[in-house]
């Protein structure tokens, strides 16, 4: 691990206030309490020694339940302003897939910020599935975060998705400079590596795009 990166300890939000699950229908999950990060990122810092490229590098593996994938990257922009930007649902949108999606907010109670993410994709078969984020503030104040966390969770819809879940920090590593550290897991009938990545890189690109006051960008299928 770079000793220019803090990473978050994995029990410093875990006893944050309650949150609620989403509720669609049948399908619903229920969604753990807390902004704990899922786990201790295994992915190295891009770049060698004071080097802070705006690029993600990633580790990959599986368990007997899920695929993950953990990636780190940083951006050049302090944390101010990429905290707001990991916020904007369409930041956290899938959206080479998705083919339509809605924005409900303030959907749990005990949390800085919420929203559950209603998305669509029209397939073979149109499958309809809800994402609930979770944002709060970990270290510092509003005006200066230090420190913040994020975590998502399918929380409802169809079964062909049977887990994805996932963590976000961010840390002030210096004036100016965001480090990142994304953990997505994820088990599904037509997912792999590969489709985590993709989201993970793409979830990446447009915060990159927001945080630098750009447009968000296109995606091919």
């Amino acid at each position: 691990m770079r000793d220019d990166a803090r990473t978050i300890p994995l029990l410093l939000v875990a006893a944050l206030p309650t949150a609620g699950s989403g509720c669609l229908g049948s399908s619903e999950t229920e969604f753990p309490a807390g902004l704990e990060p899922l786990d201790e990122v295994g992915a190295p810092w891009p770049g060698g020694d004071g080097e802070h490229p705006e690029t993600l590098s990633t580790a990959h593996g599986s368990t007997d339940d899920y695929d993950w994938v953990h990636a780190r990257g940083y951006v050049h922009a302090p944390l101010a302003e990429v905290y707001p930007a990991l916020r904007v649902p369409e930041v956290n949108v899938n959206r080479r897939q998705v083919d339509e999606w809605s924005v409900t907010w303030d959907v749990e109670d005990g949390y800085d910020h919420s929203y559950a993410l209603d998305l669509v994709v029209h397939d073979i078969i149109t499958i309809e599935y809800r994402i609930t984020w979770r944002h709060g503030l970990i270290e510092g104040t509003d005006d200066a975060p230090l420190l913040t966390a994020a975590r998502y969770q399918k929380t409802d819809g169809t079964d062909v998705i049977r887990l994805k879940e996932g963590s976000v920090v961010a840390t002030e590593v210096e004036d100016g400079l965001t480090g990142l550290e994304l953990v997505e897991r994820m088990d599904s009938l037509r997912s792999d590596h590969d489709t985590i990545e993709s989201y993970l890189r793409d979830m990446y690109a447009d915060l990159l795009a927001v945080a630098h006051g750009e447009p968000l960008p296109t995606y091919d299928e």
